[in-house]
């Protein structure tokens, strides 16, 4: 039951394995641990709900999130990428150029480039 564990799992599951169906009970898991009060689990909770295609949900708890913290480049990325998918452009826009303002290097990766191309 060590939230920080489930977490950093779920994350590794879902992202370098691929795996995001079996990482979405370890994220749930860390979300109820914490009460959703940790911004780094529920942003592994919303990226995990968003690769196995929940993207309300994922924006939703996003939403929540990004109005309250506003210095973390790769969550502003999420926001941006679920926010795309749920036809929330505008907030997509917004968000992805808070995220590149914070680290501007992610303007190298596969996911600024493919949300661009779906924001044009």
């Amino acid at each position: 039951n060590d939230p920080i564990a489930l977490n950093n799992l779920a994350y590794a599951l879902a992202v370098h394995q691929q795996k995001a169906a079996e990482a979405l009970p370890l994220a749930e898991q860390a979300m109820r641990v914490t009460g959703g009060r940790s911004v780094e689990i529920a942003d592994t909770y919303a990226w995990v709900l968003h690769l196995v295609g929940r993207d309300k949900e994922a924006a939703d708890v996003l939403s929540r999130i990004v109005a309250v913290v506003q210095d973390r480049a790769l969550l502003r990325l999420h926001a941006a990428v679920v926010f795309a998918a749920v036809d929330k452009t505008a907030e997509a826009a917004v968000e992805l150029k808070e995220a590149l303002r914070l680290d501007p290097s992610l303007e190298q990766t596969d996911e600024v480039r493919a949300l661009r191309a779906k924001l044009k």
